[in-house]
């Protein structure tokens, strides 16, 4: 059995991702491209890091009204594995 590579995301469409898991957000315009940079647009590894910042509480709900990122962008750190360790 052949596996389909799957093609990488663009910045764009990380965006477009984040936008519909939290389509009420104020997110900084900077995050989507920390989490592409880190993720390299893999999007398995996209769902992993955005769930991390979710379950780490660096990303919350604010009042269920809007999703917020609860520290400064400087200060985020995108964990997802490494390549030396998939």
């Amino acid at each position: 059995m052949r596996g389909v590579p799957l093609e990488y995301l663009s910045e764009e469409a990380v965006t477009s991702i984040c936008l519909f898991r939290f389509p009420a957000n104020r997110f900084p315009v900077q995050l989507a491209g920390l989490i592409h940079e880190r993720t390299e647009g893999n999007r398995c590894l996209l769902v992993n890091a955005v769930d991390y910042l979710v379950g780490g509480g660096l990303i919350a709900e604010h009042d269920k009204e809007c999703w917020e990122l609860v520290v400064e962008i400087e200060n985020v750190q995108v964990g997802v594995p490494t390549a030396s360790s998939r």
